[in-house]
Order: C-alpha cells, then sequence, then structure tokens
C-alpha cells in the first residue's frame, strides 16, 4: 500500500471515532459528528484512489469522486451511494440557510453513518492490504 493511502486510511480511523465521540456527547454536536463521518469515508476514498491512481482534487462530492473511478472498480457503486447523505454533512449541515436555520441531522442517520463509515474503512483497509479483493456491498 502507498504511503499516502495508508495515511489516509489512518486520518479516516481518527475522523471516525472523533465522530463517535461527539455523538454520545449528547445533541449539541451532532452536525460536527455527521460531518466527521463524512470526512472519514472521504479520507477512505482517497485513500482507494491514491492507490488506483485517481485523481480526486479538491471535491467533496461522493457522486463526483465515484465517476472519476473506473466503471470496473469494486468501490466504485458504494462511494456514488454515499452522496445523498454525505456530500450533504460537508456543505449543507455546516452553515446557516438564508432564514437562519440550522441544519442537524437525525440521531439514527448518525448512528446509521457511524456503523456505516466504520464498516467501509473496514472493507477499504482489507482490500487495500489484500486481505479481501471483492469488497461487501453496502449494508
Amino acid at each position: 500500500m502507498k504511503n499516502k493511502a495508508s495515511g489516509y486510511l489512518q486520518l479516516s480511523k481518527t475522523e471516525i471515532r472523533a465522530a463517535e465521540y461527539l455523538y454520545n456527547a449528547g445533541g449539541e454536536f451532532d452536525a460536527q459528528a455527521m460531518y466527521l463521518v463524512s470526512q472519514s469515508t472521504e479520507k477512505a476514498v482517497r485513500a482507494l484512489a491514491e492507490e488506483a491512481s485517481v485523481l480526486i482534487g479538491t471535491t467533496h462530492s461522493f457522486d463526483k469522486m465515484a465517476s472519476l473511478f473506473p466503471a470496473d472498480h469494486p468501490f466504485k457503486e458504494r462511494i456514488a451511494d454515499y452522496d445523498e447523505v454525505l456530500s450533504s454533512a460537508s456543505t449543507r449541515m455546516r452553515y446557516v440557510t438564508e432564514k437562519g436555520t440550522i441544519n442537524t441531522p437525525q440521531k439514527d442517520t448518525i448512528s446509521e453513518a457511524i456503523e456505516e463509515a466504520r464498516n467501509f474503512l473496514k472493507d477499504v483497509r482489507a482490500y487495500l492490504l489484500g486481505n479481501d479483493l471483492r469488497p461487501t456491498l453496502k449494508r
């Protein structure tokens, strides 16, 4: 595994742990927890991109990131599936709307996203280490 990919996986692990910490701290930090879930998942995607020599650039859109992978990449579809929930966590949930409201995710959405991010990181790590060449489908 390339050094940069390994570094992205380490950041992903740290960010998912931070997301869990904030989630368990109470509702006050739910938007921040969801943001870190998104960031953790993005780092795992970037690790895959490093290994596949895919240039992602500065986008935070999971749909855009997925579109840059080859059609036969085993994680392409799974990455695209994250767009609806996680891309907005990097944008919409971090800012106040024009009406002054703050978008916050539902508790069950955060819990499910944390679980999926942990599974995704585990699957990406196994794939990059060559332990599992057929990643599981999105749960």
